[in-house]
């Protein structure tokens, strides 16, 4: 495993007595880069909460929507999956989790209409 980058973010967070997305909850996302065949890499990540809220059902934090920039596209939605390599796997940003979740970074099928991202170039 190569660098990480780590942060605590505040996202919204799903009650569940009421329903509703009236609460917020810090959890820590870290990044980071695994070696893959041909000199190319992927980009990993970790949706985590605090050992004080894990397991929590009453209050759910809700997962972020992640967006890059490269060359020409800017501010792009980028598709983050659970398992790497399938166009099966998505983590929908918005969802509610309980427990950590790990994740992947990857591109949308070609012939899409979104750009791609090279997920092996270095990430500011």
């Amino acid at each position: 495993m190569g660098p990480q980058w780590s942060a605590n973010i505040t996202v919204p967070a799903y009650e569940q007595r009421t329903g509703l997305v009236t609460d917020t909850e810090v959890v820590l996302v870290t990044l980071w880069r695994v070696p893959c065949a041909d000199g190319k890499s992927a980009l990993l990540g970790e949706f985590a909460r605090s050992p004080a809220n894990a397991g929590r059902t009453d209050v759910q934090p809700l997962f972020p929507a992640f967006f890059a920039n490269e060359g020409a596209a800017t501010n792009e939605r980028i598709r983050v999956a659970a398992e790497p390599n399938t166009y099966l796997s998505q983590i929908t940003h918005g969802t509610a989790y309980v427990s950590n979740v790990e994740f992947v970074f990857e591109n949308l099928p070609t012939g899409s209409d979104e750009p791609l991202i090279n997920y092996n170039n270095a990430r500011p």
